[in-house]
């Protein structure tokens, strides 16, 4: 089968095509064991690797409990970035949680630190000895991980390239939800979805009782209508202008007379801080003070949550809590909320979807989503859930 290739650029495209071609040849004709027997046997240590965002490991999951439903006595150790830890603390599927100190991803592959660290990374992973690989993000990268740390089987999708470098490549259908698309992966392994799955996080007590803590010193109670906004984005385009945040959670108040709680991760402090002061109302700010645990509950909590494209939309899938998500450069196909009473708002130009670090459109698409669409939509759900209650 043809192999697809998603990579944006198309000088990289072709790059990496002309290179997955000299490798094919070059592995073929030595007879590279990387060609060897695809059969699986005694599968006793798993490495799954995800050194990507918080959102892309919360969409894992579901992949990782498949993969130790069809290998129960396997040990799973999962890579990924320090930021991603509490995502995936005290979930029952995982064994071991490696952490990667360097993002391999976002940094460019001709500098001496990227290659130290990448030698690193696979000299550590080496010792571990484990039997299978798998590549969630389907990333030249991690193949080379898995290649050079000595994994016998490798099962990624070839469609950034290194297919040649894998024991199994798995088909590469069409654009999906990035959940189903790291559960296609499993495919060459016979990991069945029964299409019931969603992402899960696993809150201990302990993360309960610090969102709980910091509602009660805020003054919200149970009875209060609760909603929440996340205003950050992992980019500046993915981000809806904070005058709108503004403007929007003064009108929810004044029509519902709801506490808005405004949630975001370090860094996002300054953000929250200027949307509460362009507000006439009061808004709990409670940016920075919750682990991704914590943040998980309060979600749960929330009668309503109002965000943009990012990683805390991505863990309010793991919640039954309604979700209006923003969308703008990425494509919702892939990373729309969970649940049948989510929605997202997204403006379709024809420069979507994009790389996302540069925008030339004026308005941007994010700038093109109104307040009245997005209060609109609010009360839609907001009246459905009064009418349950």
């Amino acid at each position: 089968m043809r192999q697809k290739y998603i990579v944006k650029d198309r000088a990289q495209r072709c790059l990496t095509k002309a290179i997955d071609i000299v490798g094919n040849i070059f592995f073929s004709f030595f007879h590279i064991f990387c060609r060897g027997n695809r059969e699986l046997s005694n599968i006793k240590k798993i490495l799954v690797i995800r050194i990507d965002g918080i959102g892309d490991v919360v969409l894992s999951t579901p992949a990782i409990r498949l993969l130790k439903e069809k290998f129960p006595q396997a040990h799973i150790s999962v890579l990924v970035l320090p930021k991603s830890k509490e995502v995936l603390e005290f979930n029952p599927f995982i064994n071991k949680i490696i952490i990667c100190d360097y993002d391999l991803l976002g940094n460019a592959w001709q500098s001496f630190t990227f290659l130290k660290e990448l030698i690193k990374i696979t000299r550590r992973l080496k010792e571990e000895r484990y039997d299978l690989g798998i590549d969630l993000r389907a990333d030249f990268t991690n193949i080379l991980i898995m290649f050079f740390a000595n994994i016998k089987y490798r099962v990624s999708q070839g469609i950034r390239g290194g297919n040649f470098l894998l024991t199994h490549n798995a088909p590469y259908k069409e654009i999906k939800h990035e959940m189903e698309r790291d559960i296609d992966v499993l495919i060459p392994l016979n990991c069945h979805y029964s299409g019931a799955l969603r992402p899960e996080i696993f809150v201990i007590e302990k993360d309960k009782a610090l969102a709980k803590s910091l509602l009660q010193k805020n003054g919200i109670t149970p009875k209060d209508l609760l909603i929440g906004f996340h205003c950050g984005a992992p980019w500046e385009y993915r981000a809806w202008p904070k005058e709108r945040f503004a403007q929007l959670a003064d009108q929810l108040i004044d029509e519902y007379c709801c506490k808005i709680v405004i949630i975001g991760g370090k860094g996002e402090e300054k953000l929250a801080k200027e949307i509460i002061n362009l507000m006439k109302h009061q808004a709990v700010n409670l940016t920075g003070k919750l682990n991704l645990r914590s943040l998980a509950f309060l979600i749960q909590k929330m009668d309503l949550f109002i965000c943009n494209d990012g990683g805390p939309m991505n863990i309010a899938s793991t919640t039954n809590t309604p979700v209006i998500a923003l969308f703008g450069p990425q494509d919702p196909r892939r990373f729309c909320p969970f649940g049948n009473t989510s929605v997202f708002i997204h403006k379709k130009t024809p420069c979507s979807p994009c790389n996302q670090t540069v925008c030339k459109l004026r308005p941007t698409c994010m700038e093109r989503i109104t307040v009245k669409e997005v209060f609109n939509k609010a009360t839609s759900i907001l009246s459905r859930i009064s009418m349950l209650k």
